[in-house]
């Protein structure tokens, strides 16, 4: 579907759809300046019935152009949105693999900048522990790989607003959050409403699969109306007006099969996290959980004091 959309949109954008716009735009100018010019008036009326119409209707030529470039912007938007599909593997690939640049980039800066160190002091004190950890700085490695998945959702969809965090789970249960972006809006809800059993995020790590909330107005509404078999939302000080859509994926360790994080993103859109695009996200989103399992183990590593 969103192929269709694309060719609707590349149509817009060629010369000789531009063209038609122009000459529309002139038309409209000529008729409103005769508005205002007797002379100019006095060639178009009398022409056809049409143009008698014209300039007997001034409002309704005004009204229907500002309905015209309305309608024309809507459908211009609603192009752009529906062309940019998940599904469109080839340029989501695109967009990833920029993301993901940014944290590999930093790191190899730190390898060659730490060794390079290494081979000119050759001290006792710069020992190659020393090195390791200042390589590694595992931290700091997955802030800049939570940020690199803000930027990838914020630049492939940049006409929409994303909440990106990622919690850390400890004993099978919500412990904190690690991350949180944007920072200047910070998580509304307490962690001990994350922690009941309903919340989306404690649903993720029981099922240990990826959950999704299509419309985060609707579970609330829902529950305001005394609904509450299968809440997977948990309210907390979210708004109620809120009409947002969530998606939350497990990171599963490799060697103790339990959830060590759990990626949440929420859209500022509803369905756009939705169950039939489910798959094409968790392609997204492993990409940048391996690279985040990684510094779970080396920060794991770096804390047994090598």
């Amino acid at each position: 579907m969103s192929k269709i959309f694309r060719k609707c949109l590349a149509i817009l954008d060629t010369w000789y759809f531009t063209a038609v716009k122009i000459a529309l735009i002139a038309l409209y100018s000529v008729i409103v300046a005769a508005y205002s010019n007797i002379k100019l008036e006095q060639e178009i009326r009398g022409k056809t019935d049409f143009s008698d119409w014209l300039m007997s209707h001034p409002l309704a030529v005004i009204l229907s152009a500002a309905i015209i470039a309305i309608i024309y912007q809507a459908i211009y938007k609603l192009l752009i949105n529906y062309s940019k599909s998940i599904y469109d593997k080839s340029e989501v690939a695109i967009t990833l693999v920029t993301a993901l640049e940014r944290p590999v980039g930093k790191k190899r800066e730190r390898f060659a900048e730490e060794v390079d160190n290494f081979l000119r002091l050759k001290s006792s004190k710069y020992t190659t522990n020393k090195v390791f950890k200042a390589i590694t700085k595992p931290e700091e490695q997955s802030k800049l790989i939570l940020e690199a998945l803000e930027d990838f959702f914020r630049h492939a969809y940049e006409e929409l607003d994303f909440k990106v965090g990622l919690m850390a789970i400890k004993d099978d249960e919500v412990d904190d959050w690690k991350y949180f972006l944007p920072r200047n809006s910070p998580p509304r809800t307490s962690l001990e409403d994350l922690r009941r059993k309903e919340s989306t995020i404690s649903r993720c790590i029981s099922s240990m699969q990826t959950e999704i909330i299509p419309d985060v107005k609707k579970e609330i509404t829902k529950q305001k109306n005394g609904v509450t078999i299968d809440t997977r939302y948990v309210k907390g000080a979210t708004s109620d007006k809120e009409d947002w859509s969530q998606i939350c994926y497990p990171i599963i360790s490799v060697t103790t099969k339990k959830v060590i994080y759990v990626i949440t993103i929420a859209a500022s859109q509803k369905n756009f996290f939705k169950q039939s695009e489910r798959k094409n996200f968790e392609w997204v989103l492993e990409k940048f959980a391996i690279r985040l399992a990684l510094e779970h183990s080396l920060e794991c590593l770096l804390l047994q004091k090598l």
